[in-house]
């Protein structure tokens, strides 16, 4: 048998509809399969293939957002260095230009829908992101 590619293990694995645990050194090789892998099959984090899909700006942002559903630190000074930096700050770092009491449910779910947020008063803020930001700008 032909040594498998890290695509044809992640499909074998979607076909199983399963952990197949002898695949995933496989599937860790890619980090866009390895993230697809986490959020699809094992739906949740997959620490042993962390340190691929990290090395990824796309996957780091989608692994960040679908799958920890959360900052992810350790990725970030990854993800802002690629095109998912404004998302990753604005879906992680904002908050509602009004209140929710100033508007109707409706009008509060159409406003997130649309993206009528603002990103929060960053520099207010002490953490990783922002100065790996600015240490892009310097």
């Amino acid at each position: 048998m032909s040594t498998m590619t890290p695509e044809e293990a992640y499909h074998k694995a979607i076909d199983a509809g399963q952990r197949l645990p002898k695949l995933e050194p496989v599937i860790q090789q890619d980090a866009k399969l390895a993230y697809y892998y986490a959020s699809y099959v094992i739906q949740r984090r997959w620490p042993e293939a962390e340190a691929v899909i990290q090395n990824d700006t796309e996957s780091s942002y989608y692994y960040a957002k679908d799958v920890i559903k959360g900052r992810w630190p350790e990725a970030e000074a990854t993800i802002t260095q690629g095109n998912y930096k404004l998302s990753y700050i604005s879906y992680f770092f904002s908050e509602p230009v009004v209140s929710k009491d100033q508007c109707s449910d409706f009008e509060w779910e159409r406003a997130g829908a649309v993206g009528f947020f603002a990103p929060v008063r960053l520099f207010e803020r002490k953490n990783s992101l922002i100065d790996i930001m600015i240490d892009n700008l310097s």
